[in-house]
């Protein structure tokens, strides 16, 4: 009961203090948090560990925090590049700050955008989006896509040209075999990431 009445009526009111995820800091803590440490998309970077190689193109659609966007940046390197595209003004901003304080290369593009749509799951945990509405056919081809976009991967998906994926499928979608499928590619589940989504590594065969 004193636990809940702090989380609602006191915690959001306190200074945000920076925590750790992995080895990436972002500031997402308040003042009286008793751990310094938070398991933040681990296992989306997990993937992204596992397929980004050194000189790749990478594409992350959904920003977040920006803890893919400094994993992927520094996997591959000064000989290689990552675009984000975020839709929510105040994630760019916890997207630069996380840049500016880990190290990272200078190999980061971040635009102010949405593919295809914003869900109303997004908008209702985030808020309206803004920037400009990016169609996935006019994308161009990347290495690796890492998608976090809340319920919008099963439109977005399929007009995508890529190597390595990954991807975060949420439960109000259509099992990701639907639309990963089609390309006859190869889909490993990764685990879940939440009560309510789940990391998928997809590997195109073309």
């Amino acid at each position: 009961m004193i636990q809940t009445l702090y989380n609602r009526l006191v915690r959001e009111q306190l200074p945000q203090k920076w925590k750790v995820t992995g080895d990436i800091a972002v500031k997402s803590g308040r003042l009286l948090d008793t751990t310094d440490e938070i398991d933040m998309e681990k296992t989306l970077r997990e993937g992204i560990r596992e397929v980004v190689t050194p000189g790749d193109s990478v594409l992350i659609i959904g920003g977040g925090y920006g803890t893919s966007t400094v994993e992927a940046s520094r996997l591959t390197g000064e000989n290689g590049s990552v675009h984000t595209i975020e839709p929510v003004a105040e994630n760019l901003n916890r997207i630069d700050e996380t840049i500016r304080h880990n190290y990272t290369h200078d190999n980061i593009r971040v635009t102010n955008g949405y593919v295809s749509h914003v869900t109303d799951e997004s908008i209702d945990q985030f808020g309206e989006p803004e920037g400009m509405c990016i169609d996935p056919s006019e994308l161009d081809r990347y290495d690796v896509i890492v998608i976090d976009c809340e319920g919008a991967e099963t439109e977005i998906v399929p007009a995508l040209d890529y190597r390595d994926m990954v991807l975060e499928s949420h439960e109000w979608t259509d099992s990701p075999n639907s639309y990963l499928m089609m390309k006859e590619n190869t889909v490993t589940y990764l685990g879940d990431e939440g009560p309510h989504s789940s990391i998928w590594l997809v590997q195109s065969k073309e």
